[in-house]
């Protein structure tokens, strides 16, 4: 028993050392399997995604106009689900959220509207702004006094069509403000920012016919007043229309959206200085963007369609990633270094995270279990292997 039990030990020191290389390689597969995921969320009805943030606590909060708001942890699991939607989504410093849109989808008159709720979700108050035809907002944003300022446009009011339509309020959504922006055309705001030097940036579309053709992407600066300073339009192809805009690190826009005809749609990126003179613009395929970011080293990410893009600073792809999704119609950088998409997915709210290659894994989510338990398999075979050679011996 002395040979058998020394001979034993370099058996066991083995044992040990496959324990341990276990660990080492089931540990990334957990950690790496369980940061990147994808999640439908039904509702009441046609649900799609249309605003994302990413919430203090590592969770994400989403939201769409018909309807419904999902608040989760950090790897997509529901937390509370409430029955209010928008167009466009902010976290508030109370911890809550405020959520902008329009009263009703087919309805006229429909008005504006922004409600506020508290980090439950829980109804705090509820503001409409409009007039006697279709208003609409559809963008959100916090301002520097606590306020809050929507974009979208108004068919009341004198308008000769659909004029552009900016409004500010106070931390309580009371109405400070309005301005409305346009002519003959039909004029439509989609995506408003606060800029650096306390103003606003608005894109949107400015079409010569309300069927949305011959439109050209839209920009128009503002001070913090809503007093134009200077405004720009852009055409590529037929029809254009600007979906999202961003400053960027060197004081310029990019904005994204969409070019072509009728259904037959590519993604079109821009990119201006300061005061909205053109430095380079890029299509991207069939698709329309509704979504653009900035990242560290001077590049983009953007969503159009079902696809992820990034490019460089110049616009040039770097790398793209499609995904199991009808529609992405927001992105935002993690602060993991990945990324987040919203959008739909067979009529439900579609969610995903990504790594910071867009990558999210092809395969089901008990597959990161299998393989652990194939790798712990193998390394007992190994070891009864092993042990059989040295009873033998």
């Amino acid at each position: 028993m002395k040979r058998l039990w020394g001979e034993l030990v370099p058996s066991k020191t083995l044992f040990l050392s496959s324990v341990f290389l276990f660990v080492l390689i089931s540990y990334p597969v957990v950690v790496w399997s369980s940061e990147i995921w994808s999640q439908t969320y039904a509702g009441a009805g046609d649900e799609e995604a249309y605003a994302l943030i990413e919430t203090s606590d590592g969770g994400y909060a989403v939201t769409g106009y018909d309807m419904l708001f999902v608040k989760t942890d950090e790897y997509g699991n529901v937390e509370w689900t409430r029955p209010y939607g928008g167009q466009s989504l902010v976290a508030t410093s109370d911890g809550g959220y405020a959520l902008a849109g329009y009263t009703s989808r087919y309805a006229v008159p429909s008005d504006c509207q922004l409600v506020k709720i508290d980090a439950e979700g829980n109804l705090e108050w509820n503001k409409t702004y409009g007039g006697s035809s279709h208003d609409n907002a559809y963008s959100l944003v916090k301002t520097p006094d606590g306020g809050y300022a929507l974009a979208g446009y108004t068919n009341s009011f004198g308008a000769y069509h659909f004029d552009l339509w900016l409004i500010k309020t106070d931390a309580d959504g009371n109405m400070e403000w309005d301005r409305t922006y346009g002519g003959p055309e039909f004029d439509s705001a989609n995506s408003l920012i606060v800029t650096s030097d306390g103003g606003f940036m608005i894109a949107g579309t400015r079409d010569h016919q309300a069927n949305h053709v011959y439109g050209k992407f839209w920009l128009i600066k503002t001070d913090s007043e809503g007093n134009m300073l200077w405004n720009q339009t852009y055409s590529y192809q037929i029809d254009e229309r600007a979906f999202c805009v961003i400053e960027t690190t060197d004081g310029g826009f990019a904005v994204a959206g969409a070019t072509g005809f009728w259904s037959n749609n590519d993604i079109f990126v821009i990119k201006t200085d300061e005061y909205g003179n053109l430095e380079w613009s890029r299509t991207y395929g069939e698709g329309v963007a509704h979504s653009i970011i900035e990242l560290s080293d001077g590049g983009y990410v953007f969503a159009g369609g079902n696809r992820l893009i990034k490019t460089d600073a110049d616009g040039n792809t770097v790398w793209t990633g499609t995904y199991d999704a009808d529609t992405i119609n927001s992105v935002i950088q993690t602060s993991d270094g990945g990324y987040a998409l919203a959008g739909g997915l067979n009529g439900d709210f579609w969610l995903a995270k990504t790594d910071e290659y867009g990558f999210i894994p092809e395969f089901p989510s008990w597959a990161p279990l299998l393989i652990m338990v194939a790798v712990l398999a193998a390394m007992t075979a190994v070891y009864r292997y092993n042990l059989k050679k040295v009873i033998e011996n």
